[in-house]
């Protein structure tokens, strides 16, 4: 059995980085890294390209994310004229007025085979995970009353951007597994 502890100041993503290379299990109390993983972060963007599909700085990293994976090299030599790629967000644009957070992104998860390419990544089990966490997240927001999809946006964006949210990824394992249990340390209040 094996437990860590780490300071709120120490690179504890770092450490899960390695243990996971290495297929070893990670169970992390109390982890801030679920709104800055790669899958969760993708998501959140495609929601904003949803709200504003005008904005080239949205539509150059949903393009270049893992959700259509055009190389960033290639947006630059169509300089930003995707036009056939962007359509693919087309139907998902005209519901977002209709349809809540959650149900665009189980519609969007399949429609671009995210999950399979997050499941072809390393830590594949764990990102599929994260993804169905972020949907419940926003399915937690409408029943909370936040609806409207740039409320659930700017929600999201809150709290990936507050070092106060302590939002720990999707569990893939038990606390009671053979796995290395890590502790992140609290932020220091009052401190300045």
């Amino acid at each position: 059995e094996l437990a860590m502890l780490f300071p709120a100041t120490t690179n504890m993503g770092l450490y899960i980085d390695a243990l996971e290379r290495h297929e070893i299990p990670v169970y992390v109390i109390q982890g801030t890294y679920f709104y800055r993983k790669t899958e969760v972060s993708d998501l959140i963007a495609a929601l904003e390209f949803i709200l504003r599909p005008e904005d080239p700085l949205l539509r150059a990293t949903v393009l270049s994310s893992s959700l259509l994976g055009i190389p960033f090299q290639e947006l630059l030599k169509l300089n930003g004229n995707c036009t056939d790629a962007a359509n693919v967000f087309k139907a998902w644009i005209e519901m977002r007025d209709r349809a809540t957070a959650a149900e665009i992104l189980e519609d969007i998860v399949p429609r671009t085979n995210f999950d399979v390419v997050m499941m072809a990544q390393r830590n594949g089990p764990q990102r599929v995970a994260n993804i169905g966490k972020l949907i419940e997240v926003t399915r937690e927001l409408a029943r909370q009353g936040t609806t409207a999809l740039d409320d659930v946006v700017r929600n999201l964006r809150d709290r990936a951007h507050d070092e106060t949210v302590r939002e720990p990824e999707a569990q893939i394992v038990d606390p009671d597994d053979d796995v290395v249990r890590m502790l992140g340390g609290h932020q220091g209040k009052g401190v300045g």
